[in-house]
């Protein structure tokens, strides 16, 4: 047992406990609140008492990410947060491992695990908050590192364990399907100088082999999704290496050949992707990919470590050991932006290759025969190295310290303006009362609501009384389209709809929410006065005097995205000309606008929760509405952020309305 290997040992015990400090300790205000849109449906998931209930609430089209979701949270007798800890220890240790058995030095594995462990990415898929829904990504590294293991020691068997741990990642954890495309990319460039390209083609069977595992849990329809793009990659090199056997002699034809199968399977792929037939997948996730926030300082340090890895003797006449990592981080730059949680996946390629830089530093001052500069370059070396993992640190805190989503919804886009007040939310608030309103409903439940809250009131209610969602993201156009017509119909049309809504589905209780900004002047203090529409400062006047604008939020915002799934213009509604900007432009109603059910539940709720109503695009009179079959339930309305425009003061806040249907007390109506 030499140094190197102590110390690499030393830097992955130092890696988890960094983990567990930053993601555990460091912030433990909002653990158990769910982040991502996919943590809100691990909640639910956990809380579903069988596949058959989880599924129910999604009228039984329940899609096979939903299903992977069910299976993976479940998969173990623990909590969501617990299984948080397990994915993100088990990542760390599969990471580690693959490194040491491509490199062969446990110092490099260790410190570049380091690295990995306090990388804002990481951290944030592995923090309690997003209850751990990659936590099975560990598997799919451990099928590379068995790949490796594989090509190294030409044993058959291995692969078996290939096929069996990729399946298992597959069916776990959707994700995986980019492990195939960086596979059958590395395997396609190391098929260019590859000697043996048996290896390769039995390497990839078993990768291909391991899709028939999920498909007898998830349906064949899992082959159809995203996963299909992992295929086209993993077939494109078995292509290539079944034609060298005996047609490509010259390794100018066989560059030309791996050349054509990369252009064709990449415009395959944006053909599907383009053409929506590989739907169904990025629609769980709210988060979205940002480069520069999710690999920190291996960011910065990428370019650095893809040059000096290229340039280096290491891993030299190891084909796919040499081309997956560059590989997996440069695919790593495109793939988030299909899935998210890719970023992951390509900062595991990336860790290595920073690893190598920085610790080769480390390594050259060691050879300095001065002892004074040695010792001078060593330190400098050590601070470089410590340095990195610090800033790295830093960032992953800054992702810690930030509130979950149900804080931000719908006004990140203002956040900006003026000065925070995101104290308390006004969702949790809302859905705390829908939960409690739902405790004391008989019969089956159906939730009317913009399709992405879908997952955040399905993972805050559970079970609570056979809930069911109109429509998800993943639901088909036909749910959203209903959805866009209850709210933009007037109240007796809305109620005539939702009336055969019930019928269809069962249920005799509808909720109906609806959320918007509305702005509260605080010059001469606080005001009763609700303005709808977050105030933003505007353009100045001849005068010189900046103008508030009402800029719309919520599902008020939407009114256009509702509009056209109705296939009616937004013009419908609103009168032109009149929105000074375009976040003004849903604010604009005309009559029929201001006649929606959207418009009147938001100007009654709230009416009853004590404000005076204006819309300054719509009247200058103060703003009523009688609504006679939609009974008021809950307005949870919570100050967002503050902003001064001229010489006055304002509080913009973002409410959250419940209203009920009873469908039963309907009956002698229609």
């Amino acid at each position: 047992m030499n140094a190197r290997f102590v110390a690499g040992i030393a830097l992955l015990i130092v890696s988890a406990t960094l983990y567990v400090y930053l993601a555990f300790m460091f912030n433990p205000a909002y653990q158990n609140i769910p982040d991502d849109a996919a943590a809100w449906i691990v909640s639910y998931a956990k809380t579903s008492g069988s596949l058959e209930d989880y599924c129910g609430a999604f009228h039984n089209a329940c899609a096979w990410v939903l299903k992977t979701v069910y299976y993976a949270v479940n998969a173990l007798r623990i909590q969501p947060m617990e299984l948080a800890l397990i994915g993100g220890m088990s990542l760390l240790l599969s990471a580690f491992l693959l490194y040491f058995l491509v490199f062969k030095d446990a110092f490099i594995a260790g410190f570049s695990t380091l690295l990995l462990s306090t990388s804002p990415v990481f951290i944030y898929w592995f923090k309690p908050s997003n209850y751990g829904f990659p936590a099975w990504v560990f598997t799919g590294l451990l099928a590379v590192a068995l790949t490796a293991l594989y090509l190294s020691t030409r044993r058959k068997i291995i692969l078996i364990a290939v096929t069996a741990v990729y399946g298992l990642a597959l069916t776990l954890y959707p994700g995986s399907w980019a492990l195939s495309v960086v596979t059958g990319v590395a395997f396609l460039l190391a098929l260019l100088y590859e000697k043996e390209p048996s290896l390769c083609i039995h390497g990839l069977t078993a990768w291909l082999a391991a899709y028939a595992i999920p498909v007898l849990f998830l349906g064949t329809s899992y082959l159809a999704s995203i996963c299909m793009l992992g295929i086209i990659w993993l077939g494109a090199p078995i292509i290539l290496a079944g034609l060298s056997y005996k047609s490509f002699e010259k390794a100018s034809v066989k560059f030309f050949a791996a050349l054509f199968l990369a252009i064709f399977s990449t415009l395959l792929s944006i053909y599907l992707l383009k053409t929506g037939l590989l739907t169904g997948y990025a629609e769980i996730f709210s988060r979205r990919f940002n480069p520069v926030i999710d690999y920190g300082i291996l960011g910065i340090f990428s370019l650095m470590g893809l040059i000096v890895f290229s340039r280096s003797e290491i891993l030299a006449g190891r084909g796919f050991d040499r081309t997956v990592f560059p590989v997996g981080f440069l695919l790593g730059l495109v793939l988030p932006y299909v899935d998210p949680t890719s970023a992951l996946l390509s900062l595991v390629f990336l860790a290595p290759l920073v690893g190598i830089t920085l610790a080769s530093l480390f390594t050259s001052s060691m050879i300095v025969e001065n002892f004074r500069r040695r010792i001078l370059f060593a330190a400098l070396s050590i601070m470089i190295l410590a340095g990195g993992v610090a800033a790295n640190a830093v960032y992953s805190a800054s992702v810690m310290a930030a509130k979950p989503s149900i804080y931000l919804a719908d006004m990140d886009l203002y956040l900006g303006v003026g000065e925070k007040l995101l104290n308390e939310s006004a969702w949790a608030s809302a859905l705390e009362a829908l939960k409690t309103n739902l405790s004391s409903t008989s019969g089956g439940v159906l939730v009317v609501s913009y399709w992405d809250y879908s997952w955040w009131v399905l993972g805050y209610v559970g079970g609570e009384g056979g809930v069911k969602v109109l429509s998800t993201p993943l639901s088909d156009v036909s749910y959203k389209r209903l959805t866009s017509w209850v709210l933009l119909s007037d109240e007796l049309t809305a109620v005539k709809i939702l009336k055969n809504i019930s019928e269809t589905t069962g249920v005799s209780t509808i909720y109906l929410v609806v959320s918007t900004a509305f702005s509260i002047g605080l010059t001469g203090g606080k005001s009763n006065n609700a303005y709808l529409g977050a105030v933003i400062p505007g353009v100045s006047s001849l005068y010189g005097v900046q103008l508030p604008y009402y800029a719309a939020a919520g599902d008020l915002y939407r009114l256009p995205v509702y509009s056209s799934l109705m296939n009616k213009s937004y013009l419908e509604f609103i009168n032109t000309g009149v929105g000074r900007t375009v976040y003004e432009v849903p604010l604009a109603w005309n009559t029929k606008g201001g006649e929606t059910l959207l418009a009147a539940v938001i100007v009654d709720g709230l009416s009853k929760a004590g404000f005076n109503v204006y819309n300054v695009l719509y009247s200058q009179s103060k703003l009523s509405s009688t609504l006679k079959y939609f009974e008021l339930v809950n307005v949870s309305a919570k100050p967002v952020y503050s902003v001064t425009v001229s010489y006055y003061s304002y509080e913009v806040n973002y409410a959250v309305l419940i209203y009920r249907l009873n469908v039963s007390g309907l009956s002698g109506v229609f």
